[in-house]
């Protein structure tokens, strides 16, 4: 890779080639985006229209949603999520049962919108970022006590795989690079 290669660029080599969460064995094509300096970025991230939360649209499937059916991604932009190491709160992991981005950062397994909790043995760690975004990312994202989701607040409460709307009582705002 080209040493002189600009964080930039790297941002959109990472929407580019993206793969799951770190986890090759699990997704074809698991390419992580990095240059010097630069924490690892995976593009291919969706928001879902029906139960707002984020997940992992870059596969063969948009897994299950709580509302029924894969996870609907229209009107969704191609979000990025930093993964390993770089700025913001780590302990966010990948369900590979719903493929929600989900805080395992706790002793709690939060709840899967495919049934029990969350799994947290097939994912590498991600990274949110939260507080005042820079511009260009987009803020409104929340924590959801009850499921521990990555969800959108910007659209009322959701659905949550806990029952009811997402609870968002206790979370900072995050906020999530796209393009």
């Amino acid at each position: 890779m080209d040493t002189s290669i600009g964080r930039r660029a790297v941002l959109k080599a990472g929407a580019a080639t993206a793969g799951v969460l770190g986890a090759a064995a699990l997704m074809p094509g698991a390419a992580l985006a990095r240059g010097p300096g630069i924490a690892a970025v995976q593009s291919q991230w969706r928001w879902c229209n029906r139960c707002q939360c984020l997940f992992y649209g870059g596969g063969t499937t948009t897994a299950w949603c709580i509302v029924g059916g894969g996870h609907d991604y229209g009107g969704s932009g191609n979000y990025i999520v930093t993964h390993t190491s770089g700025p913001g709160q780590a302990g966010w992991r990948w369900c590979n049962r719903c493929y929600c981005l989900w805080y395992g950062g706790s002793s709690s397994n939060g709840r899967c919108h495919n049934g029990g909790v969350h799994n947290r043995n097939t994912s590498g760690d991600y990274r949110v970022s939260y507080g005042t975004p820079p511009n260009g990312e987009q803020p409104g994202w929340r924590w959801c006590n009850k499921c521990y989701c990555l969800a959108y607040s910007g659209n009322g409460n959701g659905v949550c795989p806990a029952g009811g709307g997402h609870d968002f009582s206790g979370s900072g705002t995050y906020y999530l690079p796209y393009g």
